[in-house]
């Protein structure tokens, strides 16, 4: 009698054990999540009023001097602030509608910048159906454009290139830049924002290295595909 007495207080006090590791790990992925949405708000809040300004400014001398390059800041505008809307509240995204979001960010911002900007677009048509955190491509794209392409008159080409291997996703990024520029400005919350967002999406295996070459601004982004947590 003595035995069984201990051993249902065994069994007892084991699923207790595991009903609090469960809740623990439940309130674990609550606060995750509160931290990546907090993280993204405050993303947007970066990103997005100093985007729109520029592209308000630009479209106020468009509408007088080419109306038909206004009319196009206008759609591609409207793309932008549309997946804006629709995302904000979405945990995941596809590569594929991340590029179209990146496509309208860049088609506003080539009309602006005129021939200082080309882009080399290279992405693996298996990385396309890879779901990401919304407003992954966003901050590393805007940096680029920020950070190099407004800092020098002198043309130049933004490089994207995302590629598929068998357990991890690679984003890299690649700018022109200027040292005296770059002594002025350095790659700001928009990145440490979305290594944190990342991290918290995919665990520490995420990893963001930036290199600095003689004339380009390297950023690049390894994703794991395994071990997300949902």
């Amino acid at each position: 009698g003595i035995f069984l007495y201990f051993l249902a207080a065994l069994i007892h006090y084991l699923i207790l054990s595991l009903e609090k590791s469960r809740e623990a790990e439940q309130q674990a992925l609550e606060n995750r999540l509160l931290a990546s949405r907090s993280e993204l708000s405050s993303l947007r809040a970066t990103i997005h009023p100093h985007f729109l300004f520029n592209s308000l400014t630009a479209l106020s001398t468009l509408t007088k001097t080419s109306p038909e390059l206004a009319h196009n800041v206008c759609i591609q505008l409207s793309d932008f602030l549309r997946y804006s809307l629709v995302y904000a509240r979405k945990e995941w995204a596809s590569v594929k509608d991340e590029l179209e979001h990146i496509k309208s960010y860049l088609g506003v911002e080539k009309i602006r910048l005129g021939k200082r900007l080309k882009l080399d677009l290279n992405i693996n048509e298996q990385a396309m159906a890879e779901q990401l955190p919304p407003f992954s491509l966003l901050p590393l794209v805007e940096n680029a454009i920020k950070h190099g392409f407004q800092q020098t008159i002198k043309p130049g080409t933004l490089t994207l290139q995302i590629e598929k291997y068998p357990n991890s996703l690679l984003i890299l990024v690649k700018n022109p830049w200027e040292k005296t520029a770059l002594a002025k400005t350095s790659p700001g919350f928009g990145l440490k924002a979305l290594k944190q967002r990342l991290t918290n999406a995919y665990g520490d295996n995420t990893k963001l290295i930036i290199t600095q070459g003689e004339n380009d601004f390297i950023v690049k982004l390894q994703i794991p595909l395994e071990g997300k947590n949902e």
